[in-house]
Formats: structure tokens, C-alpha cells, sequence
């Protein structure tokens, strides 16, 4: 793993960070820019991170109604998709071997019930009879599904 050959250097009284030539990274000569021996540092580091291109796209509505002084009725609905376009990436894990993760398509059941973003349907109904009988009614539908697919479509 690149980051366990990572060694910490003091260089001018600041911590650096230095790959070693031998650290098996395509590409890499050790050292920065080019040269042999020159660490980088840790906002350079960090400069060339990039994200993992995760997109969340989730929305929530929730009703709470009291009826009357005796009845109280919810209903929340929640819409949840995770679209990640390199699951399973790492440094030993080449890009031909991960994961596209995203929402069911609509072809493998009806949409916004098993399929799609996955739902979450929840109603709920509460009706105080006296001081001493309460009832309470709770329905719930959980679609939670996600596709991994193939990387390449080939």
C-alpha cells in the first residue's frame, strides 16, 4: 500500500512527506518533480487528491396531522440514491476491476416502489381512546436496493 511507504522527513523544520523510488507507483521516480531526493509537501499532497466522484441525491417530506384532539396521523416518504462511479477502487484495484454503483432501472420492477431511488413509504396512525387505551398503527415499505454493474458496458 503507497500510503504505508510513505516516511516522514524533517526538512527546514517542517514535516514533508517523501514516496520512496521503490514504492512500486507506475510513473513515480521518487521524490518530487522529477528529482531524486526532493520531498513533497503536505498541501502539495493534498492538492492532488481528487474526490471519489460520489453522488447522494436524497429527498425527504414527512406530514404530521392531528385529526382530531384524539387522533394524530404521519406519513413520510424518502427518496435515497447513491450513484458512485468506481466502487471497490483502491491502489491494488485498477479501474477495470471496480463496481459502477447506481439505482435499479425501471425494467426490473415498478419504479418508486422496488426500483430506483430506494424508497422508504412509512404511515402511521394514533388514537387515544382513554386515559388508559391508547392505539397505535404503523405501516412501513422499505425499497432498499442498488445495482453494481460492470465498469465497462463490453
Amino acid at each position: 500500500m503507497v500510503l504505508g511507504q510513505l516516511r516522514q522527513e524533517r526538512h527546514q523544520g517542517r514535516d514533508r512527506r517523501v514516496l520512496p523510488a521503490d514504492a512500486g507507483v507506475p510513473g513515480h521516480q521518487g521524490g518530487a518533480r522529477g528529482q531524486s531526493s526532493g520531498p513533497y509537501s503536505t498541501d502539495e499532497v493534498r492538492a492532488c487528491l481528487g474526490t471519489d466522484g460520489t453522488i447522494l441525491d436524497n429527498y425527504n417530506a414527512k406530514i404530521n396531522w392531528a385529526v382530531t384532539d384524539n387522533n394524530r396521523f404521519s406519513f413520510q416518504n424518502t427518496w435515497a440514491a447513491k450513484t458512485k462511479n468506481a466502487r471497490n477502487a483502491s491502489d491494488t484495484r485498477p479501474i477495470e476491476t471496480t463496481y459502477r454503483q447506481g439505482a435499479v432501472p425501471k425494467t426490473y420492477g415498478t419504479w418508486g416502489w422496488d426500483v430506483g431511488p430506494s424508497p422508504l413509504w412509512k404511515a402511521g396512525d394514533q388514537h387515544v381512546f382513554s386515559d388508559r387505551l391508547l392505539a397505535d398503527f404503523q405501516w412501513s415499505h422499505l425499497g432498499n436496493n442498488f445495482i453494481l454493474d460492470f465498469h465497462e458496458d463490453s
